[in-house]
């Protein structure tokens, strides 16, 4: 059942994570350049939120009930990420200016005519949402969808015993 969820949270995430990424990047392309990062992160992540909560709870987690207060946390949590996580992871991973150039080399030198800005953001962006990804997993696993249904833990007891 593990294997399954994390297909499902992945499926589910690559959908919130393209809506993320497009608010993102017409953020950054208004505004006119990647020091707009953490502002950009912030305000994609947050309306990204929404259809990711609607997503998980409908597909990742469906046979889970979240209990009463199960979008608070999960809403609660998300802008923690949004307003704290991501913002630094996004500060952090702008300091690999080495590597965006070097990206930014390879491809000119290959053929590829792509912005400079264009790579940082998107490198930025890019390892920001692996780090939140994996983050996110383990904390709807266990604190926002951690409760089972009682057929679920029936079922893991009589195998068990059996």
């Amino acid at each position: 059942m593990k294997k399954q969820r994390v297909v499902k949270y992945t499926s589910v995430g690559i959908i919130a994570t393209l809506i993320d990424y497009v608010i993102y990047e017409l953020i950054i392309f208004l505004l006119g350049d990647a020091s707009w990062a953490w502002l950009a992160t912030m305000i994609a992540g947050i309306i990204a939120t929404g259809a990711a909560y609607l997503m998980h709870s409908n597909i990742t987690w469906k046979e889970r009930d979240p209990g009463k207060f199960g979008i608070i946390k999960f809403f609660i949590w998300n802008i923690l990420v949004m307003v704290c996580v991501r913002p630094l992871l996004t500060l952090v991973f702008g300091l690999l200016t080495g590597l965006y150039e070097w990206v930014f080399g390879t491809g000119v030198n290959i053929g590829i005519n792509w912005d400079y800005n264009f790579v940082e953001s998107t490198g930025i962006y890019g390892f920001m949402t692996i780090i939140t990804m994996i983050l996110n997993f383990t904390v709807y696993e266990r604190l926002i969808f951690g409760k089972k249904p009682q057929k679920e833990n029936k079922n893991k007891k009589a195998e068990k015993v059996s």
